[in-house]
């Protein structure tokens, strides 16, 4: 097998050529066919937000960039199904679905809701940084132990949680 690519170099992989998987350890395995494999890489979404799915990075266990994926889709099947479980743990981010109750504190915004994952509680600190509107209502909030949650609608939330909110947006 040849060489990885020089770092620096910007490289986008056909589909049809890589394939990832899974090594006895756990690790995220990268194979590009009749030329190298990684035993363990890590992979994240350019636009993690927006577009989940397209423009996967891909970088060595040195943290080099080894190139970029246009689309998950095009993926063999088992390739999309490994790559999408590893993308699913590190984007975790619960959807809350209703605040049971906000409180302002000293600064802190504690948080008692219920998310599609179930009950959480988190606390936020410096709210004006750590909840960011992204677009039409949606939020993402980061709390105290770097964890994110995602509001699709803020706007659909009890009238109180959305006065509190309608202050940071």
């Amino acid at each position: 097998m040849s060489s990885q690519p020089k770092i620096g170099d910007l490289h986008y992989f056909n589909p049809q050529d890589i394939e990832f998987s899974y090594s006895p350890s756990g690790a995220l395995r990268f194979t590009l066919k009749d030329q190298y494999s990684v035993i363990k890489v890590d992979a994240g979404s350019c636009f993690p937000l927006r577009k989940p799915d397209k423009y996967i990075w891909v970088k060595d266990g040195k943290n080099n960039e080894l190139g970029i994926i246009s689309s998950i889709d095009e993926l063999s099947s088992s390739s999309k199904k490994c790559l999408k479980d590893y993308l699913r743990k590190r984007y975790y981010m619960p959807n809350i679905t209703r605040v049971d109750k906000l409180t302002e504190e000293f600064g802190l915004w504690y948080f008692d809701a219920s998310t599609d994952r179930g009950p959480r509680q988190f606390i936020v600190r410096d709210p004006r940084q750590n909840i960011i509107n992204l677009n039409q209502g949606r939020l993402l909030i980061i709390d105290v132990d770097g964890n994110r949650f995602n509001i699709d609608d803020y706007t659909t939330l009890n009238p109180k949680v959305v006065m509190m909110l309608d202050r940071l947006v």
